[in-house]
């Protein structure tokens, strides 16, 4: 069954003062463990099928906040050396609804591979709970679980496929199914390690986990989902492995601290390059033939990038909220730009636009601080809000012949001695067409 270790590695885990026996089982050895955590003192407790283990802060035995749904009858609780035992009279096969809700004695617990959920607001509020692992059998997590464990630092997940079948769906056309997310509700230092068996990272897996803040994949991933890590804000750094061959639309929208990702592909493409958050500049690889959506956005840091000729798209919001993105040459292969390509990109002052362009988006260059663009022959057709507030922009040079279509938006909030150069026979063309007469006072007839 593939495997998935989720360490949530934090400064200072909290250990009990109880103790906790010899790490020992029954035998003087630590054979049939189910798993080992040296951070976790029932690790390497033998656990049998009818019992849970625990350590209570108080050292006494603790009272549930419910004695059904385990899939068994309770039939003692009893706290022995250390350790807190939980027997029931067969198989406990379920954490049911509230189990351990906001018990705040609870430091560490330990259930057996018999169980295969967990269920909604499990252990919410258990804020000395500092380390749990999730066994092969678990294959539904419930919502908010684990919310509001304030100090629980360490979560390993053996099967996260299973989970995510479940709680994401998979196959079903929301994936993020009654919200169900994990949720680690501290935001210290969390590193996510997907290991080499998984295969693919299914959309809106870790969407919301602001407590992750570094991301390793390793090399058997071949696909990240649609919004797989959307709005992890405080994710700093990721590595992402050649064998990712396609990334999902917004795949790391809304992560904020993320300065430019590494080596990630979309199809054949290359979409992102640099990681290191004080390099500015970068460069397409060669052979490049898109660039996807969201492919750079918001990468602050970016000043420069050079697009190789190979390339023949630029997706939606390609290169938006590139603040500091100073210059942009889009080359003749490219035949059309998405919306929002370089919307808000505040910096940019240079723009050229190849001359095999047919289409410009939605709001493409909105808000940028060019001062002259030129439309090449081949655009047909402008969207709405195109070269919006450019308030800088005086100068547009517009080749074609036949008036593109467009809107009375597309050049709305220009410098407002702004002038429309059009070719000197089609003037009267412009000023006449929709969308274009709104702007009859400003075009220009121009020899090009």
């Amino acid at each position: 069954m593939k495997k998935l270790f989720l360490l949530l590695a934090l400064f200072g885990v909290v250990f009990t003062a109880c103790e906790a026996g010899d790490g020992l089982d029954e035998g003087g050895n630590n054979s049939n463990i189910d798993y080992y955590d040296p951070n976790n003192p029932l690790s390497n407790k033998k656990c049998s099928n009818n019992e849970i283990l625990y350590i209570s802060k108080s050292c006494l035995p603790m009272e549930l906040n419910t004695y059904d749904g385990w899939g068994a009858k309770l039939t003692s609780n009893i706290y022995e050396n250390g350790v807190g035992r939980l027997t029931f009279n067969g198989k406990v096969t379920t954490i049911p609804e509230k189990a351990f809700y906001e018990n705040g004695l609870l430091e560490y617990i330990k259930f057996p591979n018999s169980v295969t959920s967990i269920g909604v607001l499990a252990f919410y509020g258990c804020n000395n709970l500092a380390s749990i692992t999730i066994l092969d059998g678990v294959t539904l997590i419930g919502n908010n679980a684990f919310s509001d464990c304030s100090n629980l630092s360490r979560v390993d997940i053996s099967d996260l496929s299973a989970w995510c079948r479940i709680n994401f769906g998979i196959e079903g056309a929301n994936p993020l199914s009654n919200g169900a997310r994990l949720y680690i509700s501290n935001s210290e230092v969390v590193e996510l390690i997907i290991p080499s068996d998984i295969t693919e990272i299914k959309g809106y897996t870790f969407s919301g986990c602001t407590s992750i803040t570094k991301v390793t994949i390793h090399n058997c991933v071949t696909s990240i989902g649609a919004l797989a890590f959307s709005d992890c804000s405080n994710m700093i750094n990721i590595t992402i492995p050649d064998s990712v061959i396609s990334v999902g639309y917004g795949a790391f929208e809304g992560c904020a601290s993320l300065p430019i990702i590494e080596n990630i592909r979309y199809a054949d493409t290359y979409i992102v390059g640099v990681v290191d958050s004080t390099n500015t500049t970068y460069s397409i690889a060669e052979n490049t033939r898109f660039i996807g959506d969201y492919a750079f956005y918001y990468c602050r840091s970016l000043i420069d990038v050079t697009i190789p000729d190979t390339v023949i798209s630029i997706g939606s919001s390609a290169f938006e909220g590139c603040f500091r993105l100073a210059s942009v040459t889009i080359p003749d292969s490219v035949t059309s730009i998405g919306a929002w390509a370089v919307r808000e990109c505040k910096s940019l002052e240079n723009i050229k636009i190849s001359e095999s362009i047919t289409s410009i988006g939605i709001e493409a260059f909105y808000y940028c601080n060019v001062t002259s663009i030129t439309i090449p022959y081949s655009v047909t057709s402008i969207g709405h809000g195109a070269f919006a507030s450019c308030g800088n922009l005086t100068s547009i040079y517009c080749k074609p012949t036949t008036p593109p279509t467009g809107n009375s938006s597309m050049f709305s909030n220009n410098a407002s001695s702004r002038k429309i150069y059009v070719p000197r026979n089609s003037a009267e063309a412009y000023k006449s067409a929709s969308g274009w007469s709104d702007y009859k006072w400003a075009i220009e007839g121009y020899d090009f």
